[in-house]
């Protein structure tokens, strides 16, 4: 209950769009990405692309090695849990 009540003051949903979409579509053809693994990098870069206007940014957070790759190139800051974990 306490995550669903930090939502609307911690979190900012992305709309999607048909530009989302479109870029989406165009991730698959440029990265080995699934589907919706390249709709989840297009919002990011979307939301990324609006905090730049008042100088902020994002850090893309994904445990998928395909998909961290994917946010490197397209430039944005990546954290994968699993470097931070010992799962031995």
């Amino acid at each position: 209950m306490q995550f669903a009540n930090e939502i609307d003051e911690d979190y900012r949903a992305v709309r999607l769009t048909a530009d989302i979409l479109r870029n989406a579509a165009e991730l698959t053809q440029s990265h080995p990405l699934k589907a919706y693994d390249a709709i989840q990098l297009s919002a990011a870069l979307a939301f990324e692309k609006s905090l730049r206007d008042i100088d902020l940014s994002v850090i893309f957070v994904s445990g998928d090695e395909k998909l961290v790759q994917a946010a490197r190139v397209q430039g944005l800051a990546v954290e994968n849990p699993f470097d931070h974990a010992d799962l031995d």
